[in-house]
């Protein structure tokens, strides 16, 4: 879960606390501040979807000054699966926001962190079995390293907007996804699928990158890496999924933050507002 920062809203001197504010001017400054993604899952958007931290699907009818702190941008799929539509102050505490949180991490206490699991996945219809494979999947999980209260928070974030998959799709404990088959057929949840693609894609990036250095020196390999690093933050862009492109690159070269700093936070085409200080990343440009 991306760590983000949030810059002012234009004129916000000029409102008052129950001032109404103009939705089309909020989605673009969302959009802006926060790339076009959801805050949570970090899938691309299909659409402008506003959020609040305390209220899903129950919304106001009209978005006021004094909510613009606590705004963030949500996919379909996570609006969906939210677990209750309106959270108490307490329930809030309780959760990591990356607005406000150190949500991820490049050492070793990170809260969230990305692994792939290899699972048995069952597609049923009615009480037969259409589909019954491994499958490799990557998965977003609390990290017990962080410390007991931030695994705790971490923890419940992830069950709130069930980010892996419905909890009664999933059993941890056996490791197996069994779901029906309407639900596979019609891609109702894409976000974990979509995870393990990315993943592939930035392993297939990282492996093409370290392909190339070993076989091209000097003026040569300066040309062709700089293309190709453009091309990584162009795809990287493009499928989302930010924490998952860090996850690996940290991975095959660990601590090498001068790279990922170019590839996936310098680029300001593609990557605004990361909260670098929240990221622990060592290095200034």
């Amino acid at each position: 879960m991306k760590p983000i920062i949030r810059s002012a809203f234009a004129n916000r001197e000029n409102y008052l606390a129950d001032t109404p504010v103009d939705k089309t001017a909020l989605k673009h400054w969302l959009v802006d501040n926060l790339g076009f993604y959801c805050s949570y899952c970090e899938i691309p958007l299909s659409g402008h979807e506003v959020e609040h931290h305390t209220y899903y699907k129950a919304w106001q009818s009209q978005i006021r000054a004094k909510d613009l702190d606590h705004l963030l941008l949500i996919c379909k799929d996570c609006r969906d699966h939210i677990t209750k539509e309106e959270l108490s102050q307490e329930e809030h505490d309780n959760m990591l926001w990356p607005d406000k949180d150190v949500t991820f991490a490049l050492h070793a206490k990170s809260p969230f962190t990305y692994e792939q699991r290899t699972v048995r996945h069952i597609v049923l219809h009615e009480d037969d079995i259409h589909l019954n494979e491994e499958k490799n999947l990557v998965f977003v999980a609390p990290n017990p390293l962080a410390g007991e209260e931030t695994y705790r928070k971490a923890k419940n974030t992830i069950d709130h907007f069930q980010l892996n998959m419905q909890k009664e799709y999933y059993n941890d404990a056996s490791n197996t996804l069994i779901m029906p088959l309407d639900h596979y057929q019609q891609h109702i949840d894409n976000r974990t699928f979509e995870r393990t693609k990315t993943w592939a894609e930035a392993v297939a990036a990282m492996e093409r990158l370290q392909q190339l250095e070993t076989q091209l020196e000097g003026t040569s390999l300066t040309m062709v890496r700089e293309h190709l690093l453009d091309q990584i933050s162009t795809t990287a862009y493009f499928k989302g999924n930010w924490s998952v492109w860090m996850t690996v690159f940290n991975n095959y070269i660990p601590n090498n933050h001068p790279l990922l700093h170019r590839l996936f936070i310098s680029d300001t085409r593609y990557f605004k507002n990361i909260d670098t200080e929240k990221l622990g990343l060592n290095f200034k440009p």
